[in-house]
């Protein structure tokens, strides 16, 4: 079962980052308020980056974002896979969409299917294919053209929304089903605490199971391609020691995640040491939060380097994406993962130790 598990969660993978564009050069944007204009018309694929990214205009090829918040109202002619805390789709994407973030709203065209988790999420507009999703809280109020499998804490079907074939949702609550909606197919409901991985006359329900699975792939992929992207000489100069001095920054890392506590304690047992420590605190919070990400960069850059020819060897996305994919791929495996990536938690946090070393 576990290895089943694996190997679903390797497809969904597979689904949400490959792509027949994924061998091309792509465009790079980033900055705090990213912009593309509703006259821009961009040939290719799209990266961007920032606190707030808008897309006004047209994109021959897929579009790849992260920021906090993104808008998209312009015309994407592959597909969309965007990430952020609020995420608003309101253009026409000739492609399939996948997206995850705090809030998403999708209302508008989709010519393919749509991938999608998010705490809030609202579907208007009209999706071609299917929509596979999870959300606490999930409003469907358009069309779509075929399957849609969610899984939910609420679900509210409202009455303009029309599904070609089959609703099949997981939620310990009944979806609420307003009058006027259509479905064409059979609605059905599965308790979450079913053992639905089991039934083989349900196969697309495996699909919740590893939604998590997926969201953390595309955060930290996020995060990594942010450090990388940032981090500048210093990021540099950690990645490198982390690459020629590996036991050296293994045994920091070992004493980070060890004495950085036991620090923090002692420091909390005095009244002029409570402030020294509520100032390190979130330092080791984000040593730990970026640690891995400084292993998926190398690894990334190893495997690209290594099999990949032409300039595409040395793009940043693809470099922190690959990364990021075989590093989760590698913790996932049972007995093995675990053990393997406390080691590389150890390497990466004497990686972030030279990082802060050298600030």
């Amino acid at each position: 079962m576990v290895y089943k598990n694996i190997l679903i969660s390797l497809f969904i993978a597979v689904l949400l980052f490959c792509s027949p564009t994924g061998v091309r050069a792509f465009e790079d944007r980033s900055g705090d308020a990213v912009r593309i204009r509703e006259d821009e018309i961009i040939d290719g694929s799209l990266f961007l980056s920032g606190n707030r990214i808008t897309v006004e205009g047209t994109i021959n090829g897929d579009l790849y974002c992260a920021g906090q918040t993104v808008d998209i109202t312009g015309v994407v002619l592959g597909d969309v896979m965007c990430a952020g805390q609020n995420v608003d789709i309101a253009g026409i994407i000739e492609g399939d969409l996948r997206v995850a973030g705090q809030n998403v709203t999708v209302g508008s065209d989709i010519a393919g299917s749509v991938t999608s988790f998010a705490q809030i999420l609202n579907v208007g507009g009209t999706v071609g294919g299917d929509m596979l999703a999870g959300a606490q809280t999930l409003t469907l109020h358009g069309l779509v053209e075929r399957d849609v499998r969610v899984y939910s804490q609420s679900l509210t079907v409202k009455n303009t929304t029309k599904i070609g074939r089959d609703l099949l949702y997981t939620s310990e609550e009944t979806a609420v089903i307003e009058d006027g909606s259509v479905i064409s197919g059979k609605s059905e409901q599965v308790q979450p605490d079913q053992n639905i991985l089991e039934d083989k006359q349900k196969p697309a329900m495996q699909w919740p199971r590893a939604a998590g699975f997926v969201s953390k792939i595309l955060f930290s992929f996020i995060i990594t391609y942010l450090a990388a992207r940032y981090g500048g000489k210093r990021l540099e100069h950690a990645v490198d020691v982390m690459k020629n001095r590996w036991l050296t920054t293994s045994l920091s890392g070992f004493l980070v995640l060890i004495g950085i506590p036991i620090v923090m304690l002692l420091l909390a047992m005095t009244i002029i040491g409570i402030p020294f420590a509520l100032f390190i605190l979130p330092l080791y919070i984000l040593g730990i939060m970026i640690s891995k990400s400084l292993a998926a960069i190398l690894t990334g850059r190893f495997i690209m380097h290594t099999y990949v020819k032409g300039k595409n060897k040395s793009s940043l996305p693809l470099i922190t994406l690959t990364g990021v994919v075989v590093l989760e791929l590698l913790f996932a495996i049972p007995f093995i993962g675990p053990f393997a990536s406390l080691l590389i938690t150890l390497w990466s946090l004497g990686g972030v130790y030279y990082f802060f070393k050298n600030s």
